[in-house]
Parts: structure tokens; C-alpha cells; sequence
């Protein structure tokens, strides 16, 4: 792109800087053929390929609304997280292992983003792996398991001694009418 500072005369043209080229740029996603950029809780771009993006996830999950740099949609999440759930925009990418979470929460954050970015390969691993918590955090999977349609998670919370909720808390996590017809 070039920028011409007076129209009047062309011989004044000097480059155009995009502005996100002032903003870091992730190395592990840093092509230079990059077609789409978004920009990580913590200020750092990823470039990634927008073919990739439609065939994993169905489409384009990233709202460009809520962005300070046009055309740079901002994402709620940090960098180190969006590097986990991008790794599955490519083929032949490494495998995320459970053990890469160390602690619950950071599994339930890498389940929420995959869930609402629509990335396929990623809400199948995390699916998995939230089954292993089952016993520990009920209450959290089975609220994120009605938002997001997991319903054999759902099934799985309801055969544990959570049953012995009371209704009313049930209705509050499953936040669904439907969801709480089928547990009562």
C-alpha cells in the first residue's frame, strides 16, 4: 500500500505503515502469506490464514466489532492461551496434551475459547478432557456443558453424586428450561 502525502504531486509518495506493525507479533504464527490478524488480550498479534480458519471452524468466528485497530479484531483471551487453540487452524500441528493445563481453570478457559471460536478438533480434545474433572468440579462442567451443547458431559455431571443438588441450583447452572426438563 502507499500513502500520497499531496495528490498534486505524485512525486511525494511515501510507504504506508499498517498500524498493527507496531504491535508484537506472535512468532509461532507470523507468516508472512498471513491473511487475518487478531490481537491477543495482551497486545500481541497472531497472523493466521483465513482458508484455514473457515474449514476448521465452519466460518469466520472472530467479531471485528470490538476492535481498536480496524480490521484487527481484539480477543478477550492471552496470548499464551491463543497459542494452544491456533495450533489446531493447521494440519501436521503437535497435539495439546492434558498435562499442558495445569490447573483446572486454564483447562475450562482453553474449553470456553474453543467452544466460542467454533474449533472443532479443539472442543473434541478439551470435551476429554474435562470428563477427567467430572468427579471434582461438577458445578463448573456442568454449566459449561449446557452452554455449549455438551450433553453428554451434562449426562455424565447427572449419574455423579451431584444429583443430590437441590433443583433450584440445577436450574441456575444449567441456565437452559429445556436442559432442567430433561434433569427433573
Amino acid at each position: 500500500m502507499i500513502y500520497a502525502e499531496n495528490l498534486d504531486n505524485m512525486m511525494d509518495i511515501t510507504p504506508y505503515i499498517p498500524v498493527y506493525s507496531f504491535i508484537p507479533i506472535c512468532p509461532s504464527f507470523n507468516a508472512e502469506d498471513a491473511n487475518v490478524y487478531v490481537r491477543s488480550s495482551d497486545n500481541i498479534l497472531f497472523g493466521l490464514h483465513g482458508v484455514n480458519i473457515e474449514v476448521v471452524t465452519g466460518g469466520f468466528p472472530f467479531d471485528s466489532s470490538y476492535s481498536t485497530v480496524p480490521g484487527v479484531p481484539d480477543l478477550p483471551e492471552p496470548a499464551a492461551l491463543l497459542e494452544k487453540l491456533f495450533v489446531y487452524f493447521y494440519p501436521n500441528s503437535p497435539e495439546i496434551e492434558f498435562t499442558d493445563f495445569t490447573t483446572f481453570q486454564d483447562l475450562l478457559s482453553f474449553a470456553e475459547s474453543a467452544a466460542r471460536y467454533h474449533i472443532r478438533p479443539a472442543r473434541m480434545i478439551t470435551k476429554e478432557f474435562l470428563r477427567r474433572y467430572v468427579l471434582s468440579h461438577p458445578r463448573e462442567i456442568l454449566a459449561f456443558a449446557a452452554k455449549h451443547s455438551y450433553y453428554s458431559l451434562v449426562k455424565e455431571v447427572a449419574r455423579t453424586e451431584f444429583i443430590n443438588t437441590s433443583l433450584a441450583e440445577v436450574k441456575d447452572l444449567l441456565g437452559n428450561d429445556y436442559l432442567y426438563g430433561i434433569w427433573v
